[in-house]
């Protein structure tokens, strides 16, 4: 399941909110800022960001070459 984005107002001072059942055994990732710093990118929008931005090289190597044992 992709991201979820919940804007929600605390009510004395806490958030209660439901875990989809598909959701109930992820590693769920909750980040708060106040409203007026929504237009900022979260976290894991600026990580995918700087790693599509990164140039895919793709290392050939022999792995004979680092073999210690037969060298």
């Amino acid at each position: 399941m992709g991201a979820i984005r919940l804007i929600q107002k605390p009510q004395n001072g806490q958030i209660t909110f439901t875990v989809p059942d598909d959701m109930r055994d992820e590693t769920i990732v909750i980040e708060f800022h106040p409203v007026r710093e929504d237009t900022s990118m979260s976290l894991a929008d600026l990580t995918n960001e700087f790693f599509s931005k990164l140039e895919r090289k793709k290392i050939d190597f022999d792995e004979s070459d680092f073999n210690v044992y037969e060298q």
